[in-house]
This record gives C-alpha cells, sequence and structure tokens, in this order.
C-alpha cells in the first residue's frame, strides 16, 4: 500500500515520468505533459519530441541520441525513468504493452512509487485503488507537499469523492483602478496559465459611452455590489491589488479599490499588492498584512497551491480520524501536525 506523508511549507515541485504505448497513446501523453510541466512539475521521460519509428514495442524519438543503439536508448530511457520520484502509467482500459511491463517489473523493485490511469489488464501485480487516478488528481496531489514511499505495514485511506471536491478551486479577485484594465487581463492570463482561476471585474467603457449619467452610476453600484459579495464568497481565496503608477503616483490605489481592501481584510482574505506599498495607505496595508509581491506573480502562486490543499486535506484528514477510519499504525502525533 501506499504511506503518504505530509509536510508543511513550499510547494514540493517533483519530477515524474510518464510511461505506456506511446505507438498507441502518444498524443494523449503529449497533452499529459504540457499538462503537467504548466503545473510546474518537471516531467523525466519522455521528452516532448517526435516519432520517428519503432523498434517492436519501443518508440524512438527525433530527440533520441542517433549515435545509440535501440537497445542503449532503451536503457538510457529507463535510467532517466528511475530518477523520477514518482512514476504515472497511461493505459487506457488497462491496456500496457510489452516494454511498458517490463518497465513497471523495473520500478515495482524500487521505492519509487507508480500510479496507473486505470487498473491494468493481465499484469500479475496487485494495484490497489489507491494507486489509480487521473491526471489531474496526481497533479493535485504532487503540487501539495505530498512524499510517497512503500510501506507494508501501512494502510492509508484515501477518500476519493472527498479529494475531488476539495480540488474545487478558489478563485483570486484582482482589483484596482480600471484604468489598468489592460494590466489586469495580462496578468489574469499568467495566473490561468500557472493553473489559478481568476476574477477580473467588467470592463466599462460600452456602459460608459452609452449610457446616460444617472444609467452609469446605477450601473456602477449594482457592479460594485456585485464585486463586493464575490470578495466575501467562501470560493474567494485572495485578491490582488494591481496598484500601478497613475498620473504619475507610484503603486496608486484610488478610493473604490480602497474599499475592496478593507472588505477583504474584514473577511479574512489575504490581501495581496502587485507592486510596493501605496505610501499614502502605509499604515492600513501593514497592519491588514498586505503582501507586497514586486511584480513577482510566482510568489502567490506558490502560497495559493499549498494553502489549497493544506486547508482541504487537513479538513480530510482530521474527518477520517474523527470517523475513525483505519490508518494503520500511524500514530497521534502525525495528526497534531494537522490541528
Amino acid at each position: 500500500m501506499i504511506l503518504k506523508e505530509y509536510f508543511n511549507g513550499k510547494v514540493c515541485i517533483m519530477k515524474i515520468s510518464i510511461i505506456g504505448s506511446f505507438r498507441k497513446y502518444y498524443t494523449q501523453i503529449k497533452d499529459i505533459i504540457d499538462k503537467f510541466e504548466k503545473s510546474g512539475i518537471e516531467v523525466l521521460s519522455p521528452k516532448s519530441s517526435e516519432i520517428t519509428h519503432s523498434v517492436e514495442d519501443f518508440v524512438i524519438f527525433k530527440s533520441d541520441d542517433k549515435r545509440l543503439l535501440p537497445s542503449e536508448i532503451q536503457t538510457e530511457t529507463l535510467n532517466r525513468i528511475l530518477k523520477s520520484d514518482v512514476v504515472y502509467v497511461y493505459d487506457p482500459d488497462g491496456y500496457v504493452g510489452r516494454t511498458t511491463c517490463y518497465e513497471i517489473g523495473v520500478i515495482r523493485t524500487t521505492t519509487i512509487p507508480i500510479f496507473f490511469l486505470e487498473k491494468p489488464k493481465d499484469l500479475p501485480i496487485d494495484v490497489g485503488d489507491n494507486e489509480v487516478m487521473n491526471s489531474s488528481e496526481l497533479i493535485y496531489v504532487l503540487l501539495n507537499d505530498l512524499r510517497f514511499g512503500y510501506e507494508n505495514s501501512n494502510k492509508i485511506f484515501i477518500d476519493k469523492e472527498k479529494i475531488k471536491n476539495s480540488m474545487k478551486s478558489k478563485n483570486i479577485v484582482i482589483c484596482g483602478s480600471m484604468t489598468f484594465y489592460e494590466k489586469m487581463l495580462e496578468v489574469s492570463e499568467y495566473l490561468k496559465y500557472k493553473g489559478v482561476p481568476v476574477v477580473i471585474p467588467r470592463e466599462e467603457n460600452e456602459e460608459k459611452n452609452n449610457l446616460s449619467q444617472r444609467e452609469f452610476n446605477e450601473f456602477k453600484r449594482k457592479v460594485s455590489n456585485q464585486y463586493l459579495a464575490k470578495i466575501r464568497e467562501s470560493s474567494t481565496y485572495a485578491i490582488l491589488v494591481l496598484n500601478q503608477e497613475k498620473r504619475e503616483i507610484p503603486n496608486y490605489i484610488g478610493a473604490n479599490t480602497l474599499v475592496e481592501i478593507s472588505m477583504a481584510f474584514c473577511w479574512g482574505r489575504p490581501i495581496y499588492l502587485f507592486n510596493n506599498f501605496y505610501t499614502p495607505l502605509l499604515d492600513e496595508l501593514v497592519a491588514w498584512n498586505a503582501i507586497e509581491l514586486e511584480g513577482n506573480l510566482d510568489i502567490l502562486v506558490e502560497n495559493y497551491k499549498r494553502d489549497r490543499y493544506s486547508i482541504a486535506e487537513k479538513k480530510i484528514q482530521e474527518e477520517q480520524y474523527d470517523n475513525q477510519i483505519e490508518l494503520g499504525d500511524i500514530d497521534e502525533h502525525f495528526y497534531s501536525l494537522f490541528r
């Protein structure tokens, strides 16, 4: 069985190898490679490349060293796989070819955890339910400070449904002057690329040009109320304030944005500033524990992924403990780490 160890602190970026029938499924595997790498997980094998030809059940990639014999390439590939923190078997309908069977056999002699898309057919090994998950579930697990090892004397129960529910993403709500709307779009695209869901304000130019002043004021009130409600929602993780230079004022924060910041503080939402503190509001921002990013969005991404996991998984672990779900010989101290 698989024993999971949990660590607080920074996100642990893992190294993974994906194995399976590249002849049959390489198009799908390339998509999974892209998915892992966009999540910050390094894929050691295979490297995204083109297949030139196959030798029996083993494929040769364009990126492979042409000076090597196929058997030498296969050995080199296996050595690369064995440097992984975890291995993922892409086996739709449980299909694994001869080369994959061999690789699984070698990996099983090590302490490298191995996970499967589906339980393999016609393979004489015991694969537990905890070792079967799709790539999204595995990414969730790997990005959130989990390490794996094999321990025959311990069992751990993973409630897949609860894991899926806890994976429901929380949002970053972007705030700031509408003068910075283009920058909001740029930041939003970057965060989405990093796997962080984002909410941005509605662009107002069309309404401003087509509505009377009274109608626009009414529109503005409605939109402001809706946006404040969005900050308050439990689906919101934090707010990100785009405080760019405006009218030669550095790190500008206007009245509307200050209201959003103060409401985020009242409702317990972390406050991130894209740039440094806005000097006229320094005392308030410091008192409200606002975090300066100095333009480095990766700080926010790392904190988001760490906190998203630790809160959800703590809840699952406590529910399991309270309901006295069997977890083998894992002691009380293990649980005290999460309380």
